[in-house]
């Protein structure tokens, strides 16, 4: 599962990247739509600020998951990287919920 454990990785990097880029740039023309619902007063900057983080801590999670499928032949790589995408797109989807309602 050499293939899962590098992509993984790769897919770490990226989350840094862009959580960083979000986070510690103020990018926040990087999140989908978020120009356009901060203009109309539905999200704020401690949404994107959160988004940022939960991409950056996401990623930096991702990196040592991806070395220890390459390393350790026992762990089930396919399930290490589903629970690990799927983890933080769940993450990222509740955060929209929680942050849309405290602003109404």
């Amino acid at each position: 599962m050499l293939g899962l454990g590098i992509t993984l990785m790769v897919l770490g990097v990226v989350f840094i990247g862009l959580g960083y880029a979000i986070r510690f740039k103020g990018k926040y023309d990087l999140i989908n739509d978020f120009t356009a619902d901060r203009a109309a007063g539905i999200l704020d900057d401690e949404y994107a600020k959160g988004v940022g983080s939960i991409e950056f801590f996401g990623g930096i999670a991702m990196i040592p998951l991806g070395v220890a499928t390459i390393l350790l032949e026992e762990i089930p790589a396919l399930g290490i990287f589903g629970i690990s995408v799927f983890g933080i797109c769940i993450i990222l989807v509740v955060h929209r919920i929680v942050s849309g309602k405290r602003l109404k």
